[in-house]
């Protein structure tokens, strides 16, 4: 190995992959599994001649040879089938010289500084032109009667439209109305995801009447359906009246996102943050579906899982996010998983039960390697927001002050959507007081 500089790490791997190569002039991460996967040797050529590779996992039992941009050397995987045969290597730094035909990387710092980054330092990535072509945005609203027996919801809607659509390729809302006419390409119904509930829950009652938002991970699925392989998809809750903070970070959403992929990775390709720290599974999950979907030896371990918050959900399209949302799909049929009830003998600390994020806690819960690290925000959407949602995990208890009203509107739209769903009305602070069925809420200046 001496005369490729490289070095042994360790035993195990730096994170798990997707079954394909990925881009070696742009990606992070991939895997061989041809004539690279005979030996750790010909795993390390192959990486010279990949720009952006800088690590190597490395096992024979899995013939597996995968490559990593950037590894977290101090705490390698050994989980899973064969995890503990794997041996991680450094084949390079980002400042050595490629091997002949192999691309260049991109500056890894800023532009002109001429420096190159440590390992483990992550570069501050100025917003690029053309970055918000490969983000897309959708929500869904619900119109009231006598469309539907939600909140009615059209000026939400068009709120976040005007907010977020300039900065993202596409923009997507979908009422009930629209839902129900769409079929996945494996057969789901919009149909059935929205099929009306007879146990309310607790804080939010009129989700019972639209599905206690299954309808999240189908829309997902519908939108990956149409967009480009690779590109990223937001879905966003709509209320922005009750939760003023998901207006944030519109201008910034294509570098948070980037920002939260290169932080957390997502082994799924799927990011939805956590609630604040403290806040668990067994607090907000309902014990009966731990129990159903929980081997019994694991059931501690979860139930002390910090719970998921469902009003901001990122996924990267490639075939491992769309298993990872099917799987959520799949769940929320289940209405005896997905519904508040049944619910026999709970944890002496349940409160309430948040059907949808519920079931994608369970199933991130059951993954060790779901993400590299698990955060929460304070409020704002924006990188210099998060926190970690691990109680004694560093900044976990550090403090997150509530926006003040002037902050709020600085994050409104300046101009009204296209749609002309929203208007002026008397609601300056987007104070929860204000009647939802005529909320046409303000603008800024």
């Amino acid at each position: 190995m001496a005369k490729y500089n490289a070095s042994v790490v360790g035993a195990g791997y730096c994170a798990p992959t997707l079954a394909d190569a990925g881009m070696c002039d742009a990606g992070w991460q991939g895997s061989w599994d041809g004539p690279e996967a005979q030996s750790l040797e010909r795993c390390v050529q192959r990486c010279l001649a990949c720009a952006r590779c800088n690590f190597v996992s490395y096992s024979r039992v899995n013939r597996d040879c995968s490559w990593h941009h950037a590894c977290a050397v101090d705490s390698l995987n050994d989980h899973g089938v064969g995890g503990p045969t794997y041996t991680t290597v450094r084949v390079r730094d980002v400042s050595m010289a490629l091997a002949p035909n192999a691309r260049c990387p991109r500056a890894a710092g800023r532009p002109g500084n001429g420096r190159a980054l440590l390992d483990g330092e992550e570069a501050e990535r100025p917003t690029r032109r053309g970055r918000a072509e490969t983000v897309h945005v959708v929500t869904f609203y619900s119109e009231g009667p006598p469309h539907d027996r939600g909140k009615p919801l059209s000026a939400h809607a068009g709120v976040l439209e005007a907010a977020f659509a300039p900065h993202v390729r596409s923009f997507r809302a979908y009422n009930a109305r629209e839902v129900r006419t769409l079929r996945l390409r494996t057969g789901e119904a919009g149909a059935d995801v929205l099929a009306e509930s007879s146990h309310p829950a607790v804080k939010n009652p009129g989700l019972a009447a639209l599905g206690h938002m299954a309808v999240k991970p189908f829309l997902l699925l519908h939108r990956l359906e149409v967009i480009a392989p690779g590109d990223w998809l937001i879905f966003l809750d709509v209320n922005v009246l009750k939760h003023p903070e998901l207006l944030s970070g519109a201008r910034r959403l294509s570098e948070t996102t980037e920002w939260l992929w290169n932080r957390t990775r997502p082994s799924a390709d799927v990011f939805m943050p956590h609630e604040a720290p403290g806040k668990l599974v067994k607090h907000f999950c309902k014990t009966h579906a731990v129990r159903q979907l929980v081997a019994r030896a694991h059931w501690e371990r979860v139930l002390e899982y910090p719970i998921h918050q469902a009003n901001r959900i990122i996924a990267r399209k490639g075939e491992s996010a769309r298993a990872y949302l099917y799987e959520w799909l799949r769940l929320c049929s289940l209405r005896e998983l997905l519904e508040p009830e049944p619910n026999p003998e709970p944890h002496p600390e349940f409160q309430w039960h948040t059907p949808e994020q519920c079931l994608f806690s369970l199933l991130a819960a059951q993954r060790p390697e779901m993400y590299q690290r698990n955060l929460a925000f304070c409020y704002q959407f924006v990188p210099g927001s998060t926190r970690s949602a691990v109680l004694g995990d560093g900044a976990a208890s550090a403090n997150c002050p509530k926006p003040s009203s002037v902050e709020i509107r600085s994050w409104l739209p300046r101009r009204a959507s296209r749609h002309g769903r929203c208007l002026v009305v008397q609601c300056p602070e987007l104070r929860t007081a204000c009647n939802h069925a005529h909320a046409q809420l303000a603008w800024s200046a």
